[in-house]
């Protein structure tokens, strides 16, 4: 599921109320990360709980990640035999949350002024995630992909079925044992639990699934050799994934996406799934991030090209590749990028684009702060203000003036509903405005009147991050108007910016996501494995 990328949070203990006994059983029992949630009207609000004991006093943070609160304190946290209680503090009411613990399990009733709600939440063993990741098999054709939820924050994994699109977080109650709820951060009621089979050195070999179906399946074990290349001074280090079928391989090389989250682990899950169905895929850090060199947010989007097709310079010289079939794929902002490599290289074989836009940066963003507050029920007033400093601050960032009275705009804005959604303080010395100036009069349009390779272009009609039926437009007039013979481009009427299936595409909405939009995958294999002449 793509939205919008959260990392994992710097957590600030700070100390509750002493507990009315020492009740160090109790205490420890605690003690640790949860996981769960209540309901809130149509909403599902999710939690990660921080516990720690010090001297007989339990403390505690909580993470929402939906709602960008990250590492902020629990307030008059107590335990008392099994009864616990602790505060969250939220406006208009404090959120007074009471429950009893038992076998590892927080439940109880969540009192927010005159309402009340039942909670749940679960103690999550310590585990770690790389240990599991990567491609299962149940049977030919059918695989499954594990990974790290570091989206959630903590250590929990997320579940990817390739054939039928199901997505799932794995909640682990062990080294090996894990469960899963109806979607992939609800938690409860258990829809299924899951077991590891781990190696001696505590790699995950298999897995079995008992729920409303039963099934086992074996890990996958494909080629893997770390490669770098450079463009100019930069050094860009990556993985080389390739299936196990004879060579040369045709490859995919995925291009990461906008965010500092941008490493070659983003598209993993795409890279085996591409080398399961027979192509190889490349995987690399961005530009200063993981092993590679330099500054992403000192690079436009032809330098970031430019990292691209170096990729594809490797690739074409390299033994057991095929060098006429090295396409690009890209996602969201990078679909930005692989367009503009195809459009300087005849290396690029062909392009595959999910949610890439057709307009430029600043309309793209401009888009994306109204469409989620209005896909998450904000109201027009709150929209109208919100879009006002908004513009204000691209007003800033274009003129290099104004940053006094936008500072004063923001100390008045930032105990609004709404101010989180705009990406909290960013004032003038934030390293991403160098970046603004970079792209965001940047047009896509000229760039992609000049592609004549095969392109795949998908969208969701229900993404809140970008115009994508305008997006699906331009591609194909651009694309036409470069003479391109050969351009699929489909919208799914019910996928938001990650091709998760949706109903508002808002970020309230992400944690009930259940599976990608019918059809996603078959899409893409089909369409990538017809380009490449691999025999399905």
């Amino acid at each position: 599921m793509n939205k919008a990328s959260h990392s994992a949070a710097c957590f600030a203990l700070l100390s509750g109320l002493l507990t009315t006994s020492r009740l160090v059983g109790a205490e420890e029992s605690l003690v640790g990360d949860w996981a769960g949630g209540f309901e809130q009207g149509k909403d599902y609000v999710y939690l990660q709980l921080h516990f720690k004991s010090k001297d007989g006093k339990i403390s505690g943070t909580y993470d929402a990640p939906l709602l960008f609160q990250q590492g902020r304190s629990l307030k008059q946290v107590t335990i008392k035999s099994s009864t616990v209680s602790f505060e969250v503090p939220n406006k208009p009411d404090t959120r007074l949350f009471t429950g009893e613990l038992r076998d590892g399990v927080l439940t109880g009733q969540m009192k927010e002024g005159a309402t009340e709600q039942p909670f749940r939440f679960s103690r999550l063993a310590p585990i770690q995630a790389k240990h599991y990741e990567g491609t299962y098999e149940i049977e030919r054709g059918h695989f499954v992909f594990i990974k790290s939820a570091v989206d959630m924050g903590i250590g929990a994994l997320q579940f990817i079925d390739f054939k039928n699109g199901r997505v799932s977080g794995l909640f682990p109650t062990s080294t090996t044992s894990f469960f899963t709820g109806p979607a992939v951060l609800v938690l409860f009621p258990v829809e299924a639990t899951v077991k590891f089979t781990l190696d001696p050195q505590g790699q995950g070999t298999g897995l079995a699934w008992v729920g409303s179906q039963k099934w086992s399946a074996r890990r996958v074990k494909l080629r893997e050799e770390e490669v770098s290349f450079t463009n100019g001074a930069v050094t860009i280090s990556g993985t080389l994934i390739s299936p196990n079928t004879p060579q040369p391989h045709p490859v995919v090389i995925c291009v990461a996406g906008g965010t500092a989250a941008a490493t070659r682990e983003m598209f993993r899950h795409m890279a085996e799934f591409f080398a399961m169905n027979g192509v190889a895929s490349l995987i690399y850090d961005k530009r200063g991030l993981g092993s590679s060199t330099s500054d992403w947010l000192r690079a436009g989007f032809g330098d970031l090209a430019d990292d691209a097709l170096a990729g594809v310079r490797l690739l074409k010289a390299r033994p057991g590749i095929d060098a006429n079939r090295i396409g690009l794929f890209g996602a969201s902002q990078s679909g930005w990028v692989v367009a503009q490599a195809a459009s300087q290289s005849k290396d690029v074989a062909f392009i595959i684009s999910q949610s890439g836009p057709g307009v430029n940066p600043e309309e793209q963003e401009l888009y994306r702060s109204e469409a989620w507050l209005r896909a998450d029920g904000f109201s027009e007033e709150e929209i109208r203000d919100s879009m006002k400093f908004i513009r204000q601050r691209y007003q800033c960032a274009l003129t290099g003036e104004g940053w006094d009275a936008l500072a004063e705009t923001e100390r008045e804005a930032k105990n609004k509903r709404w101010f989180a959604y705009t990406g909290g303080h960013v004032g003038k010395e934030h390293p991403s405005w160098h970046f603004w100036s970079l792209i965001r009069g940047y047009d896509p349009v000229p760039v992609l009147e000049k592609v004549t390779c095969p392109v795949l272009a998908v969208f969701g009609a229900k993404d809140t991050f970008l115009p994508a039926e305008k997006s699906a437009r331009i591609w194909q007039t651009a694309l036409e108007k470069a003479g391109n013979k050969d351009v699929t481009i489909r919208v799914f009427p019910d996928g938001d910016h990650s091709l998760i299936e949706s109903k508002t595409g808002g970020l309230k909405e992400a944690g009930r996501a259940r599976r990608f939009v019918p059809g996603f995958f078959e899409t893409l294999r089909d369409w990538t494995m017809k380009q490449t002449q691999v025999q399905h």
